[in-house]
């Protein structure tokens, strides 16, 4: 028998060398349930914005729309909040690769694509944050989705049925003097919510596209805003990327020191002498 051979004492036959390990993934496996489904949801809904509206404004507000409805669903189906910030910085890359190829053609600049894929991740990351904070709540997971979607489905659309309201608790025409400071108050409220909303926001840096409360549609139909209210081009998009970046921020952090409290709570309960 040689030196340095290990036996089987049963057998009395060399035991095989152990295997070596085998080499860590390159991306953790953890990542993938949050990223493919958030990457094939937000290249949908970038093509198929494209597909719909071309390189003009519906190809910005429509994958706005669908992280609206889509992404809480995403962020609840995942465990940890970790990936749920995977899940934000996926969707938005998806759809900011279709974007790209809007900046490629010319329809947009390399600045403006970047402000607009900002809005998108915030938005989404406020979103994702939310669903985490309700999670450690007794609400069941659907009922987190259903009340972050209808709360970020209104904030969304908040000039189509907010203003309207307002509209009608102002004083009647032949009282104009009446209505003039209660407008201004109103229209002073109009566009502090309008600098935050995403809708104006991503509209901000391709507002060559023109503003979305004066296109056909939403002038006719959908809103007052830029006709019985005066409406303000705001300048960038900064206070909408701030806010949503720390409501998402802070609800995660929520979510992670209230996982915690109660992780601790579970443990001092299972202790025998706490009993």
């Amino acid at each position: 028998m040689k030196c340095g051979t290990a036996m089987d004492s049963t057998t009395d036959r060399p035991t095989p060398p152990a295997l070596p390990d085998a080499p860590e993934p390159l991306i953790p496996r953890w990542v993938w349930p949050a990223v493919l489904p958030a990457i094939t949801f937000g290249a949908l809904a970038a093509v198929l914005s494209y597909r719909a509206a071309g390189p003009s404004l519906g190809l910005f507000i429509g994958p706005v729309v669908l992280a609206a409805v889509l992404t809480p669903a995403l962020a609840a189906a995942v465990a940890t909040l970790v990936q749920r910030v995977v899940l934000a910085g996926a969707y938005a890359s998806a759809t900011a690769a279709v974007w790209l190829y809007a900046a490629a053609t010319g329809a947009i600049t390399l600045g403006q694509w970047g402000v607009c894929v900002l809005v998108l991740f915030t938005f989404v990351l406020a979103i994702a944050g939310l669903v985490a904070l309700l999670g450690r709540t007794r609400l069941p997971p659907s009922g987190s989705v259903a009340l972050v979607t209808l709360v970020a489905l209104a904030w969304l659309t908040w000039p189509i049925w907010l203003l309207p309201q307002f509209e009608r608790t102002t004083p009647a025409a032949d009282h104009p003097t009446d209505g003039e400071p209660r407008m201004r108050h109103i229209e002073s409220i109009a566009n502090a919510l309008g600098a935050a909303n995403p809708f104006f926001a991503i509209n901000t840096p391709v507002r060559h596209f023109q503003d979305w409360p004066h296109k056909d549609i939403a002038y006719r139909y959908l809103t007052d805003l830029g006709e019985d209210f005066a409406f303000t081009a705001f300048p960038n998009a900064t206070w909408s990327i701030l806010l949503h970046g720390l409501i998402g921020a802070g609800a995660l952090a929520g979510a992670r020191g209230w996982g915690r409290q109660r992780g601790e709570v579970r443990r001092d309960a299972a202790r025998p002498d706490s009993r």
